[in-house]
């Protein structure tokens, strides 16, 4: 016999279905669908868990674990989308183009259903406007944002924090009552593949691009991190403390010999935001396009100019090749493939200013001796190898600083 929460746990899982079928590149019409699903069945996720708890001992935990935490706003849609009207919402895509020292938004066009374009007329649009450029690739992202109409509201924030609060307080009743439900572990599991809680939001709103003049064509760049799930923020305390990479002096350090032990330049990106709290931040990101870096990179700057960042760092893999005018004419794809030379280059900007850097080169991150020497004395007081990328960083503390 299926357990209390099931009926709760497949109303969730519908909602969350859909949910996943509300895309960035889809129409309105497609969108405004699935979004009138997921309110409908969101809300009755609530009703059918009263209606399950009714007259057992755990009424009254219900009643008193769920004041006050529901958003009014998910049921008032409800009402909205069954009795009145579709759901009604904004979308945004803005287009910033990428380069090596940092990023320029270049539009910004707000869509309805009245108005809104196919894909294709963006594309098109972009072609014309790059044309003019000349370069042979330029290096773009399109971030969406959605809203709902006649609000500043950020849509797809208000969705994530109903969410969570629901699967929280979901999995609280779960563990509270403690009944064996096989269905109800089959939907939690289905639930959490879904990956709403952790997957980063550049994911699902944000497409990196390239354009490669000579052919007319758009590259969109793959999807890849690592996640640290349970928090955003974890305790420097510990990661000075991990035995595995504990021999530096210094966080920046210890940030180097994490990576270095891997014996190897075929690592992931990374970025590494350490706070004024005593916390630090991991980004760690595929990056088979440069546009993916360079964005990651300028996203870093605005978190400092927050304020509350100390210091930060970016280790990332650099390709060398001849100096002449074809491999200049080249695009980066064309030119990775004619590397000479791999350095895995580790840099440091934090808030006074200061700069450090560690260059290994790539053959020989197989020598443990090297690898050694080189963290005693290979370390650089000046940015040179990220001298240029880290431009949007140092600015951001420079502005901090004046």
């Amino acid at each position: 016999m299926p357990g209390l929460m099931y009926p709760a746990y497949q109303k969730f899982y519908a909602a969350i279905c859909s949910l996943m079928r509300f895309k960035k590149e889809n129409d309105f019409f497609d969108n405004i669908a699935s979004m009138d699903n997921f309110f409908s069945e969101y809300r009755s996720t609530t009703l059918v868990m009263q209606k399950s708890l009714s007259k057992t001992p755990y009424e009254e935990i219900y009643k008193q674990k769920s004041e006050g935490i529901w958003d009014k706003f998910f049921n008032e849609q409800r009402v909205k989308t069954i009795h009145q009207h579709p759901f009604e919402f904004t979308k945004t895509i803005q287009i910033t183009i990428y380069f090596p020292y940092g990023g320029r938004n270049i539009s910004s066009e707000t869509f309805t259903v009245e108005n809104d374009v196919p894909l294709i007329t963006l594309e098109n649009r972009l072609k014309e406007f790059f044309h003019s450029f000349k370069d042979n690739e330029t290096f773009f992202s399109a971030n969406y944002f959605f809203k709902e109409k006649e609000s500043d509201d950020d849509l797809w924030d208000m969705l994530m924090s109903g969410i969570n609060t629901l699967q929280i307080f979901m999995d609280y009743m779960y563990k509270t009552i403690n009944e064996n439900c096989p269905l109800c572990d089959k939907l939690r599991e289905e639930i959490n593949k879904a990956g709403f809680a952790l997957i980063p939001r550049d994911f699902f709103l944000i497409n990196d691009y390239v354009y490669y003049l000579s052919n007319e064509e758009f590259e969109r760049a793959g999807r890849m991190a690592i996640v640290f799930s349970g928090m955003n923020r974890q305790s420097l305390k510990g990661f000075m403390n991990s035995p595995i990479y504990k021999s530096g002096n210094t966080v920046f350090e210890n940030f180097v010999m994490m990576h270095v032990v891997m014996q190897s330049t075929e690592l992931m990106p990374v970025l590494m935001t350490v706070y004024q709290d005593e916390t630090f931040e991991l980004d760690v990101f595929h990056a088979d396009i440069k546009t993916t870096i360079y964005r990651k990179i300028n996203e870093t700057a605005k978190k400092v100019l927050k304020g509350d960042a100390k210091e930060v760092f970016f280790m990332n893999t650099y390709i060398f090749c001849e100096d002449n005018e074809t491999n200049l004419k080249a695009t980066s794809k064309e030119r990775s493939k004619m590397s000479q030379n791999e350095v895995l280059a580790f840099m440091k900007v934090d808030q006074e200013m200061n700069e450090e850097e560690y260059v290994f080169e790539g053959q020989l991150l197989n020598n443990i001796e090297y690898i050694a020497k080189h963290m005693e004395i290979g370390k650089r007081e000046k940015l040179e190898i990220g001298e240029i990328n880290l431009v949007p960083i140092k600015e951001a503390f420079k502005l901090l600083k004046e």
